[in-house]
């Protein structure tokens, strides 16, 4: 049993692995995207959407970072200690994401009536 776990970790911490390297190649990828203009071809870059590519890129990045400084399989540990540390931000946000989650499961069930 305890080979079945040790090997499933290993497959968990490889995913992540590569799913960290998928976003961070995925970061570079929008950073490096240019909006061909109309005018002969030419590149144009529209400052608004350079910036939100710098903000998509960088929140890939940090994603990234995340999935290879945590190991999801201790993700329980990890809210646990977060919990006891700041108790009244992880009640308003089991709160909310509850809120949400109920919202959205009465919307899809069809329990809203006008």
């Amino acid at each position: 049993m305890a080979d079945a776990v040790g090997a499933a970790r290993g497959k968990v911490g490889d995913a992540q692995a590569i799913v960290a390297d998928q976003l961070e190649a995925g970061a570079q990828a929008v950073r490096g995207e240019r909006t061909r203009g109309t005018r002969g071809g030419a590149a144009r870059d529209d400052s608004r959407a350079a910036a939100l590519r710098s903000r998509l890129g960088d929140t890939m990045e940090t994603a990234a970072y995340g999935l290879r400084r945590y190991d999801v399989t201790e993700l329980g540990d990890l809210i646990t200690r977060q919990t006891r540390a700041r108790p009244w931000p992880a009640l308003l946000t089991a709160f909310a994401l509850g809120s949400i989650t109920t919202i959205l499961l009465s919307r899809a069930l069809g329990g809203e009536e006008d």
